[in-house]
């Protein structure tokens, strides 16, 4: 489901991870060393308050930059991975063309003339019968295993994209745990599940850059999710709701024009066509 591969990317890190993706666990390393207990020699001389609220650690620059390396390492690693994999199947696929051209009867059919007894003949098609059927079954195997990778490649993805994103929305320690907080809590009573039940909105949401801000707000306004998603509202409402929503925290978030000369005197601007652009386009067509 979506809902289970995208929100997970919502709720708070915790040291076990969900998928085994390697990518995936290196990308988490910088923030598991973060998260570290001191020594019990640290802490001598030290008064803990067991209701104090421990506070994130701030990354020096330079840890900073050991988490992008790696980060971009694990996707150069991934997509020549993918790149190897699909030379390698073409190998093996003119591998095979080449041996059926070079010995074209070993994929013949059997028939009775080319054994001695009716025993060997027997032996012959039932071994053929489970080669076949063998390989058919490895194919398949390996078939489910590229399309669950190709999917644990994509939810990882989309989940350090929508961690990305938080951390650019919501830029200090105590507005990202607000919005933790109160995202988990949305999801346990049951909005991972409302926002699922339309794939549409839901993978709006997972390719919007502002994909958390809007569950945020869903997870704060309950009269926002009754607009969103009442018995009234048809799909193709909702598609036109959930993008005003985006136009309207996208507006609030965009940097304030700065006033620059004398107050009082009227500063010249140029304004071009909205066709200048295909931005300007959309962003008529949203607003008209």
């Amino acid at each position: 489901m979506i809902n289970d591969e995208f929100f997970d990317g919502f709720e708070e890190p915790t040291e076990t991870a969900e998928t085994s993706v390697e990518s995936e666990n290196t990308e988490n390393a910088v923030e598991s060393e973060g998260n570290q207990q001191p020594a019990e020699s640290e802490q001598v001389g030290e008064t803990a308050n067991p209701q104090e609220t421990p506070q994130r650690r701030q990354y020096t620059p330079e840890e900073r930059a050991q988490y992008s390396f790696r980060k971009q390492l694990n996707k150069q690693r991934n997509k020549y991975e993918g790149q190897y994999n699909q030379l390698q199947t073409q190998y093996n696929q003119l591998l095979d063309r080449l041996d059926r051209l070079e010995h074209p009867e070993k994929y013949q059919p059997l028939n009775r003339q080319q054994f001695q007894d009716d025993d060997s003949y027997i032996d012959a098609l039932v071994q053929q019968r489970f080669d076949n059927m063998w390989a058919q079954k490895l194919e398949e195997v390996q078939n489910k295993y590229n399309e669950q990778a190709r999917a644990n490649e994509e939810v990882t993805a989309y989940r350090n994209r929508a961690n990305d994103n938080v951390k650019k929305l919501f830029k200090t320690p105590e507005s990202e745990k607000q919005y933790r907080d109160a995202v988990n809590i949305a999801l346990q009573n049951g909005l991972g599940e409302l926002i699922d039940q339309d794939k549409e909105t839901a993978k709006f949401i997972m390719r919007s850059d502002f994909g958390p801000k809007i569950v945020y707000e869903l997870a704060t306004k309950p009269e926002l999710v009754e607009e969103m998603f009442a018995d009234s509202v048809t799909d193709m409402d909702r598609q036109f709701k959930i993008r005003q929503l985006e136009d309207r925290i996208r507006a609030e978030l965009a940097p304030k024009p700065q006033v620059i000369g004398k107050p009082g005197i009227q500063q010249e601007t140029t304004r071009g066509s909205i066709f200048d652009s295909d931005e300007s386009v959309l962003n008529f067509l949203r607003t008209h």
